[in-house]
């Protein structure tokens, strides 16, 4: 029989019913939880068919309750206090890092973003034979009234930029990320020691 008590919602409920305990629990008795019993069998039929349980039936609940086991909570060990801290600071450098590499971009809408391989395919292409098309960069420059010679430089410029800015927002995530393996590793490691890890 599933016997569930909630202190905090005052009711008593198992398979044959629902009831509301007028009575306040004892002193000290605030836990709610689902509580199991086979071998009290009068309490399955308590209060069947009634919407409130005498105060007699109230006490001898909460006298079972009161008597029960709790489940003991374990207590984290070191190894798993730290393991914890380990993904929690490594999920915080990876959003530093997911952030630092959406600034290098947010001021470009994302379609345009998509076409930057091939602006860069293109503008390298350009710059060994401009005899060759690019008709990404053309309609581009047609478009902004610039030359497809100015705009393949620029592309170039650009691509250099952004593959310097997102490499080091990539290196340092990776760096960090070895730093926070290195000191959960470490002899007489502490949480402490991987918080201080930061981007």
């Amino acid at each position: 029989m599933k016997l569930i008590y909630s202190a905090s919602a005052g009711s008593v409920e198992n398979a044959t019913g629902s009831w509301v305990i007028t009575a306040a629990p004892p002193l000290g008795f605030a836990f709610d939880g689902i509580f199991y019993s086979d071998n009290i069998a009068a309490l399955k039929y308590i209060g069947a068919g009634r919407s409130q349980l005498t105060a007699t039936e109230i006490s001898s609940v909460v006298e079972w309750l009161s008597g029960q086991v709790m489940p003991a909570i374990p207590t984290p060990t070191l190894a798993d206090l730290i393991a914890q801290a380990v993904i929690v600071q490594i999920t915080i450098i990876n959003a530093a890092c997911q952030a630092a590499l959406l600034a290098i971009t947010q001021e470009y809408p994302a379609l345009e973003v998509s076409t930057w391989d091939q602006q860069l395919a293109e503008a390298q292409a350009y710059t060994i034979n401009n005899a060759v098309a690019t008709p990404l960069l053309s309609a581009i420059a047609q478009a902004n009234g610039n030359t497809v010679t100015a705009l393949a430089s620029s592309v170039l410029t650009l691509s250099a930029q952004y593959k310097a800015a997102s490499g080091a927002a990539i290196g340092r995530r990776q760096l960090r990320t070895a730093q926070i393996y290195a000191a959960a590793a470490a002899t007489g490691a502490t949480v402490a020691q991987i918080q201080a890890i930061i981007w």
